[in-house]
């Protein structure tokens, strides 16, 4: 908490050092200071079993980082990295460094062919509604690595592509999720209208390999899938958009045929700026994972949100949210007499003051409730910050 202290010192008083957002050269330092009512995510009456661990905790944020941002002719350079530094009050062997960072080159070689290069790391704390044992830290590392084309060969008609590494990594074991290597290639198709509107048809090849196989349990060398994909973008007016997505993905497990699936996967979204300074974003979403135990192979994870936004003055801005959503575990594992269901209820808001680019201080408050079938599954859990950001 002397640490936040400082930091509002440092916002409040320091402000005429600050750099604007458009410079070459940014430092960022951030702070957040957490509370969390329900860390490991226990139903009621449980209590966790780490050493020094309460059902409630603080945890204090310090971030430091820079970015950079060039434009050279038709090229763009950018360069972003920032350290976190976590540290829990009560559960302090959950106390970790990350380590984030992106660098991306946005190429152009003609206005009518461009893309993008770029690598990035991050890294991230696994939270405890899926990974459930209390004792253990278990932070995920991403390492990506991609490359696109964008080439509008024909007057609106755009030929895309791209390859995408990602190296995925848990610092303790996590089989429902295990670590794993992924090499994906896309290509499709592109319309763009004169309104900017736009409809697109793409297809997408991953092979991915575990790089923790536990053939006990089921979980295999890796897997492939097809995942094709017809999307669109219509600008209805000046005031309101609304984006749609269709796919199929066809998953296919490399050592356990009872691991493999397909399905429909699909996202509308409507976003409506009903005044100046008003704004409602409504989204509708079904999304399928990977996720292997006992019981099943994959998930099926059905979400509505809204989010309304006001700017309340030209520095102040209030956002809600809400969220319904409900999670089928599908498909066959090595024991299939049981079928989980989770529901999950969340609302929140977040009221942020911006006087310039590059300061920020925030308040957010966000409860979640879900109810689930599965023995001690269900759970609630309160959290509130406040944050703050400095750009130099």
């Amino acid at each position: 908490m002397q640490n936040f202290i400082l930091f509002l010192f440092l916002f409040l008083f320091l402000t005429k050092c600050l750099a604007d957002s458009n410079d070459t050269f940014n430092v960022i330092v951030g702070e957040v200071a957490q509370y969390e009512s329900n860390l490991f995510r226990l139903s009621n009456g449980l209590t966790p079993t780490g050493q020094g661990t309460k059902r409630w905790d603080n945890v204090l944020r310090t971030n430091l980082g820079f970015q950079i941002n060039k434009t050279y002719s038709l090229q763009t350079f950018k360069i972003e990295y920032s350290l976190m530094d976590n540290r829990y009050e009560n559960a302090s062997y959950l106390n970790f460094l990350a380590n984030t960072y992106k660098t991306a080159w946005l190429w152009s070689l003609t206005p009518q062919l461009k893309g993008n290069i770029s690598a990035s790391s991050n890294s991230s704390l696994q939270q405890f509604q899926d990974y459930r044992n209390t004792n253990t830290r278990n932070v995920r590392v991403n390492d990506i690595r991609s490359a696109d084309f964008d080439w509008s060969a024909y007057n609106n008609w755009h030929i895309i592509g791209g390859y995408t590494m990602l190296d995925s990594k848990n610092t303790s074991s996590f089989l429902p999720e295990t670590s794993f290597i992924l090499n994906g290639l896309n290509t499709g198709l592109k319309y763009v209208f004169l309104s900017e509107s736009y409809i697109n048809f793409k297809v997408t090849g991953n092979d991915a390999t575990n790089q923790s196989a536990n053939f006990a349990n089921f979980i295999g060398n890796g897997y492939t899938e097809i995942l094709e994909e017809l999307s669109g973008l219509w600008l209805i007016s000046g005031k309101s958009t609304l984006y749609s997505s269709i796919g199929y993905n066809d998953h296919s497990d490399k050592t356990f045929s009872v691991r493999s699936f397909s399905g429909f996967s699909g996202d509308i979204n409507y976003t409506w700026q009903y005044t100046a300074d008003s704004k409602l974003n409504i989204d509708l979403n079904r999304q399928l994972s990977p996720f292997q135990t006992a019981y099943n192979s994959y998930t099926e994870l059905d979400s509505l949100t809204i989010r309304p936004e006001w700017t309340i003055t030209p520095t102040v801005s209030l956002r809600l949210n809400g969220l319904i959503s409900t999670r089928n575990y599908l498909g066959d594992g090595p024991i299939t007499q049981f079928s989980r269901v989770d529901h999950s209820l969340s609302g929140g808001m977040s009221l942020n003051w911006a006087p310039r680019s590059n300061i920020g201080l925030g308040l957010t408050m966000q409860y979640t409730d879900r109810q689930t079938n599965a023995t001690n599954g269900s759970y609630n859990d309160l959290l509130a910050n406040i944050n703050g950001k400095i750009g130099f």
